[in-house]
């Protein structure tokens, strides 16, 4: 749901209110063909019902003009597969503000046996409307957007018609597959499989972002209090708090709507509210700041999802990237690599020990070769993250992959870890005291991450760094690694 004050459409625009069509409504010319535009005399079709009341007297279900189809099918031709098969049916309703306020929802979906149905709202001071729709391109790229924000709605609804655990969340009750063909359900089926997802895609979203704001990366949702941080925040501190509007704060649903409609849109040039893709353009460079790395991996998520594809993602980020030269972890001290360990790497999920045997322990492995004061030997480097899920109903074979950040070394946490061994004696060489651990993308295409490491018990000397014992590094160790199945190497 988009709700919203528009200033800048309230001092640009003086307009007369649009006259109901008469009409018959053509599909708009797009790539979903599927998208059925509903008729002003198709009432039936929708809930009058909006935000606990009914909507005004003065509501009415419109007959797009040929203007508004254009837009409709432009916005549609942006977006991905999935989101366009999320989106059914299509409603311009012209609906005022109500008596007393100048603020009024732009655009919306609801959470009842219409959630494949997209409302776009026509009054006249919003980018729908058929008289500023076709003024400046600022004004239709955000009319876009406020559909494709909404599609993202429907698509996290049609995933959550397929996943395993119940949906939580404000108005997350699970919505009828029946909404949806075959070929839909599909595509939600292969957003679950391929991010193992069957925990729900809100609640992983919610889990990653707040270990971001437990790691001080992030800030925790500001619900409610989201117009007021829109109005003291720059651009720069939205970005640093983890989202990419001042909106996309108020909860997971919208943050995932939010991020998904600006990374695909970014043609609103004068609207502030696309942060992420505009200060990320800015920076340069192969390592992720604690500033970057909220936003860096959710739109690696959403890219994953499908939300938004490869142009969409590259266009957002820039140059930014986790420099891995392949599967394999490799480490870098003072900026340059100082060696790697690329040989036969793998990944899994195990229980943990004894006691802890119920929890599940993800591990991304590789071999190489460690030089020590001793001479070379061969030797084993380990990633282990806790990725226990919070819920009882997922088996094992369902839990999600590491995604997000965690704190590692034995300072922080028994099974988020980052050791490295002798193969030929399984002895300790090397274990990260304290570190944090950034795993960036995660799918079934691969693994990619870096840890930075900020202490080292380190039992050989001169394996990572010139720091021998347990002391700080005096620039953290950077490690990067990726796992990619079926790029298997057997070298060091």
């Amino acid at each position: 749901m988009m709700q919203r004050a528009n200033p800048w459409f309230l001092l640009t625009f003086l307009l007369a209110c649009p006259a109901p069509g008469t009409a018959a409504v053509s599909a708009p010319s797009s790539n979903c063909p599927h998208v059925q535009v509903l008729e002003s005399h198709e009432t039936d079709q929708i809930h009058w019902e909006h935000d606990g009341g009914l909507l005004s007297d003065n509501s009415r279900l419109m007959d797009p003009r040929p203007n508004q189809l254009e837009a409709l099918g432009e916005a549609l031709d942006m977006m991905p597969e999935i989101l366009c098969n999320a989106v059914q049916k299509v409603a311009f309703i012209y609906r005022p503000p109500e008596e007393g306020r100048t603020t009024v929802v732009d655009a919306w979906t609801k959470s009842n046996d219409r959630q494949n149905l997209v409302y776009l709202n026509t009054w006249d001071e919003l980018p729908w409307n058929q008289n500023n729709i076709s003024g400046d391109e600022s004004v239709k790229a955000a009319a876009k957007q406020r559909m494709i924000h909404e599609s993202t709605h429907c698509a996290i609804r049609m995933i959550q018609s397929q996943q395993m655990a119940s949906p939580v969340g404000l108005l997350q009750e699970r919505p009828d597959e029946s909404l949806w063909p075959a070929s839909a359900r599909n595509l939600a089926k292969e957003a679950i499989r391929t991010n193992r997802l069957n925990v729900g895609v809100l609640r992983e979203w919610q889990r990653m972002h707040d270990a971001f704001a437990s790691a001080s990366m992030a800030t925790p949702y500001w619900g409610g209090d989201w117009p007021t941080m829109n109005n003291n925040m720059t651009a720069d501190h939205i970005v640093a708090a983890g989202f990419t509007s001042a909106y996309g704060g108020d909860n997971a649903m919208e943050d995932i709507a939010e991020l998904t409609s600006w990374a695909i849109v970014r043609g609103a040039a004068e609207d502030p509210e696309d942060a992420a893709c505009r200060i990320m353009n800015r920076r340069a460079g192969s390592s992720i700041s604690s500033d970057d790395a909220a936003i860096f991996t959710k739109l690696n998520f959403v890219r994953s999802l499908g939300f938004i594809d490869d142009s969409h993602y590259q266009g957002c980020v820039g140059s930014l990237e986790i420099e891995a030269p392949g599967p394999g972890f490799y480490s870098y001290v003072d900026g340059s690599l100082n060696r790697s360990y690329s040989g036969n790497p793998r990944a899994g999920v195990g229980r943990g020990d004894g006691a802890d045997a119920e929890l599940l322990i993800a591990n991304i492995t590789a071999d190489g070769t460690a030089s020590t004061s001793s001479g070379s030997f061969p030797a084993t480097i380990n990633l282990q993250l806790n990725v226990t899920p919070t819920i009882e109903d997922i088996a094992p074979a369902d839990v999600s992959y590491p995604r997000g950040v965690y704190f590692v070394g034995f300072r922080h946490s028994k099974y988020n870890r980052l050791q490295i061994t002798n193969r030929g004696d399984g002895k300790l060489i090397m274990d990260v005291g304290q570190g944090v651990a950034l795993v960036s993308r995660a799918s079934s295409d691969g693994i990619i991450g870096s840890v930075a490491v900020q202490r080292i018990f380190n039992y050989s000397g001169g394996l990572l760094s010139a720091v021998a014992g347990d002391e700080p590094v005096s620039e953290p160790t950077k490690i990067t690694f990726m796992y990619k199945p079926g790029e298997q190497t057997n070298g060091d």
